[in-house]
């Protein structure tokens, strides 16, 4: 089975991390310059922060931008559960918006027609890293005074308007690097944020709010005198997943080059076959292809051919509205129901070798 996801285990890791266990000092407490330094050099933006889980943090920043008991995110149904499950963990609702056919993107028309008074953040979720319309969010989220979150869980090494996705200067940016990312981290997360300042404060918050200074006396005491006058939580990166990051920045550039090429092999090759329907026709978007998304009619029967064929496709993620934690069930959004009805994804991540991915388009060239 070629398969849809693949860890990355970078050369040297396990030196690495006996380095670390070796050393006896394994908490971060935000202190991973290795790391970070390269994320931000990586992502084109200076205020870039690691942190512990992908969904904690965006639990975080919806704190740190204002959301919590009885407000409302906007938000799409056709996410991940780590996206739309941390709405409900600061005491919100969601409220389902429709989507781009052409990205799976949130349409920036939906901010205006589902914002209320109780809406105080839109959450732009990049569906399996196509990046959604950022300009265009950001633009009818500034009309209403909202702050906007993307969500890039899966978009690393994505770009939009020629530059990485994370440097567009929303509030925050959140990036994932669980096992199954284009980089893992054992278990890990970081966020871009617009400005020093919400940097500053997603530091404070990802450490319980302390300080990253003057907490500690020259006997290495808790200082009396230190205050700490915002809250926090327990989400910041231990120094094994740095070092673990560190080193997977050595092989990033390398990764994304190789996606980007199964991803330009499918659109040539795909753009000839009956029944498929390509994604993303925008000029100013450069997907992660972390999986390769495509839209095409009976799309069970040919996810059903594909397994056969040893080829793992799949619809990856479904609609979070249908869940009734979320309250009244699935909304009435044209878009999302045949985004989902349609939708499937093919392997393209970097361990798709050329005999891969020419077997992949052979398989769906024969037909469903």
């Amino acid at each position: 089975m070629i398969p849809l996801y693949q860890p990355h285990v970078p050369a040297g890791v396990a030196a690495a991390v006996q380095d670390v266990l070796a050393s006896k000092q394994i908490a971060g407490d935000g202190r991973l310059p290795g790391f970070e330094d390269r994320l931000r050099e990586f992502v084109h933006w200076p205020h870039v922060s690691a942190t512990a889980e992908f969904s904690r943090t965006v639990e975080m920043v919806l704190r740190l931008a204002g959301v919590g008991a009885g407000d409302a995110v906007l938000v799409s149904p056709l996410a991940c559960l780590a996206t739309t499950m941390p709405i409900l963990q600061v005491g919100a609702r969601p409220v389902w918006c429709d989507l781009h056919l052409d990205t799976g993107g949130i349409a920036p028309d939906e901010i205006a027609r589902r914002h209320s008074s109780r809406t105080k953040a839109a959450l732009l979720y990049h569906w399996v890293g196509i990046p959604g319309d950022i300009r265009g969010v950001q633009q009818a989220a500034a009309a209403l005074g909202l702050p906007v979150i993307e969500d890039a869980n899966e978009a690393l090494g994505a770009e939009y308007d020629g530059r990485p996705i994370g440097a567009h200067g929303s509030e925050f940016c959140v990036f994932s690097f669980s096992p199954v990312r284009l980089i893992t981290t054992g278990e890990g997360a970081a966020v871009a944020s617009r400005d020093e300042e919400l940097d500053r404060r997603v530091r404070l918050a990802r450490r319980y709010g302390i300080p990253e200074q003057g907490f500690r006396d020259a006997l290495g005491e808790i200082a009396p005198d230190c205050d700490i006058s915002t809250g926090g939580t327990h989400n910041y990166m231990n120094r094994i997943a740095g070092a673990i990051g560190a080193l997977q920045m050595n092989d990033v550039a390398d990764l994304v080059a190789r996606q980007r090429s199964n991803g330009a092999f499918y659109d040539e090759q795909l753009a000839s076959i009956p029944g498929i329907t390509r994604l993303l026709s925008a000029s100013d978007r450069v997907p992660s292809y972390w999986v390769y998304c495509f839209r095409c009619e009976r799309r069970n029967d040919l996810r059903r051919a594909l397994r056969d064929a040893g080829i793992y496709a799949s619809t990856v993620h479904m609609r979070t509205d249908r869940y009734t934690c979320f309250g009244a069930g699935p909304a009435d959004l044209p878009g999302v129901e045949e985004f989902e009805r349609t939708q499937l994804c093919i392997p393209s991540g970097w361990w798709v070798s050329n005999e891969d991915r020419e077997y992949v388009v052979d398989a769906i060239r024969r037909g469903w």
